[in-house]
């Protein structure tokens, strides 16, 4: 493995690798995204030696997980915000139809994704528009599942904001604020329920230290299975 001075690591075999240090990290890590970038995270500070024995240690999961991304490329949707495209709500599918009304509103039956908007509408206030309705729906949806997993956890129920995030699925501040991405309105409900539990955990531990992995197993079980689904068709909840 070859570090360059930009972060940048070389392996002949599997590509290119960016390393990336995070403040928020106590733990190295490494991260496949859908379009084939390979990222180590660690803490400030953390010697080439151990970002190496680390890469070397997952190079047969990193080689697994890039071919099997290769075979199902991952292309995130544009959007143009037109009658026809299709949105996932709650893990499924919605054809989006722009409607002609006095009233605007958005709602979703029968696989279609409603938006109803005084003649003449543009895209960008479609686009407003469905993003006011994902806000709603994921501050609903996440609003109920922290008040319950939180009792479950035995933390008190904290205070939450939902905003659109481009990399993030959810945060947790020092102060025990959480922060969860709107796109989740888009994600089957297990994987919803999955980051929402991920986070409140962080209330117990403010890191990804296998006590973390303990209580995120103790309270969610199955997490295994929605961390992995989210990880491979995330990049479909696009706005």
């Amino acid at each position: 493995m070859t570090l360059s001075r930009d972060g940048g690591v070389s392996l002949p075999e599997l590509g290119s690798c960016t390393i990336r240090f995070s403040s928020r990290r106590r733990y190295p890590a490494v991260v496949i995204h859908p379009d084939l970038r390979v990222e180590v995270v660690v803490p400030p500070g953390t010697p080439v030696t151990a970002i190496e024995d680390l890469y070397r240690r997952k190079s047969p999961w990193i080689a697994r997980t890039l071919a099997r991304f290769r075979e199902r490329p991952c292309q995130p949707p544009e959007r143009s915000y037109l009658s026809g495209e299709r949105f996932f709500l709650a893990g499924e599918e919605r054809v989006l139809v722009v409607e002609e009304g006095m009233e605007r509103t958005v709602f979703a039956d029968a696989g279609v994704l409603h938006v109803v908007l005084p003649a003449g509408a543009s895209p960008g206030e479609v686009h407003e528009s469905v993003i006011e309705f994902y806000r709603d729906t994921a501050v609903e949806v996440l609003g109920r599942l922290v008040e319950v997993h939180a009792a479950r956890i035995g933390v008190p129920c904290p205070p939450f904001r939902v905003k659109l995030l481009r990399r993030r699925w959810g945060s947790c501040s020092r102060a025990g604020r959480l922060n969860f991405n709107l796109r989740l309105a888009m994600a089957p409900p297990a994987a919803t329920e999955y980051i929402v539990v991920h986070e409140l955990c962080h209330l117990l531990h403010l890191d990804h230290s296998p006590a973390f992995w303990r209580a995120v197993a103790r309270y969610l079980p199955d997490y295994q299975a929605p961390r992995r689904t989210l990880r491979e068709t995330g990049w479909q909840y696009t706005l």
